[in-house]
């Protein structure tokens, strides 16, 4: 008995080590294939026209070739060991970053001069048509609309189109309305709402004789610290002076600011958000901080 157990354990033994040289032999001819695929180089693609030559291209001799430089879309560009120079004030939040090839001096200096432009105010500025009353019986409405631009009256149903100012008068109800009054119960009272189709916004608004409706973008006033001239000016609006050109990023009407970048002959771009008199008053309220801990 025990030596068929022996024989057992042998007959085991020798039974893994062929499985074992098996699968060494497998390994073996799977990279000899792999490595005769790289002697036969990629395969071809299906449909394609088979590899690409290049053209050379033969100059004269003693030609001189000189290459342009490339071209960035922000105007300017940087490398890993080139970076621009970057100022940022905590007190103000504007930001000055100047190209790689200008001296860090000329940087901190448009850093330190006046930004040359300031915030008067911002406005919101009522929609072009409102809509302040009715007229007329059940099933034969009529609206009174105002002309915002022009201050004319107009009486209008459904179908109407206002040419001048790109709208189209599609539907008018009267109905019940609660409406909400500041520290008093809502008020429910009759009024007549309009909806119009605007052709430049491409989409439909709301007018009620129970409130004035406002644009969707406010504008602001803004004044250029070298003339003291006051523009008014919306938000994808640009001002060019002597020494430098703006754009106005976004106009915000509460709270009160506009988001402005500045860029300067030598390339130099800044970029701050404006405050109301930022420059004479402290009460504003200070510009969020990027870098400060939540």
């Amino acid at each position: 008995m025990k030596s068929a157990r022996k024989l057992s354990g042998d007959a085991i033994a020798l039974a893994v080590a062929a499985l074992l040289v098996v699968i060494a032999l497998a390994t073996v001819l799977w990279g000899e294939r792999a490595v005769a695929q790289v002697r036969r180089g990629p395969a071809a693609l299906a449909g394609g026209a088979g590899p690409v030559e290049g053209t050379r291209v033969t100059l004269p001799e003693g030609a001189d070739v000189v290459w342009s430089r490339p071209r960035h879309d922000a105007g300017w560009g940087f490398e890993l060991f080139t970076p621009p120079v970057v100022f940022y004030d905590r007190a103000t939040g504007r930001f000055t970053v100047s190209p790689a090839e200008n001296e860090p001096a000329k940087a901190l200096d448009a850093a330190e001069r006046a930004f040359g432009l300031q915030l008067v105010d911002t406005t919101r500025l009522p929609y072009r048509l409102q809509l302040v009353g009715y007229a007329g019986e059940a099933g034969n409405y009529f609206g009174i609309f105002q002309n915002e631009e022009t201050g004319d009256g107009i009486v209008a149903q459904p179908g109407r189109r206002f040419e001048d100012l790109g709208l189209e008068l599609r539907q008018l109800d009267v109905r019940r309305e609660d409406t909400i009054v500041p520290e008093s119960m809502p008020l429910r009272e009759i009024v007549a709402v309009a909806e119009v189709w605007d052709e430049t916004a491409g989409r439909l608004v709301r007018l009620s004789s129970a409130g004035w409706q406002w644009a969707d973008a406010p504008v602001a006033d803004v004044r250029i610290a070298a003339t003291g001239e006051v523009r008014q000016v919306r938000a994808g609006d640009r001002i060019e002076t002597a020494d430098a050109r703006y754009e106005i990023r976004s106009v915000a009407a509460e709270p009160a600011s506009v988001i402005v970048g500045k860029q300067h002959d030598d390339g130099t771009r800044e970029e701050m958000t404006l405050w109301p008199d930022v420059s004479v008053t402290t009460d504003s309220p200070p510009p969020p901080d990027p870098f400060a801990f939540p």
